[in-house]
């Protein structure tokens, strides 16, 4: 481990939430969101449940058996 440890730059963090947000929508078809938020100093993306139906969806046993069998 000899790189180097520096922070990256707002260009680059805004940068990596479009990139996060694009996997996400093209991932997760529209069932999960990334709003983009702002303050004067950065950007940022949270990731919330498109809506309160599709969290109890995902969260059934059986579909959550399915996505994480598709995993391996």
């Amino acid at each position: 481990m000899t790189a180097e440890v520096e922070p990256i730059t707002p260009e680059e963090v805004e940068d990596r939430v479009k990139r996060m947000r694009r996997r996400l929508s093209s991932r997760c078809k529209g069932l999960h969101e990334a709003p983009i938020g702002r303050n004067e100093s950065t950007v940022r993306a949270e990731v919330h449940y498109l809506h309160r139906t599709v969290k109890d969806f995902l969260e059934k046993p059986a579909i959550r058996k399915y996505i994480l069998d598709g995993l391996t």
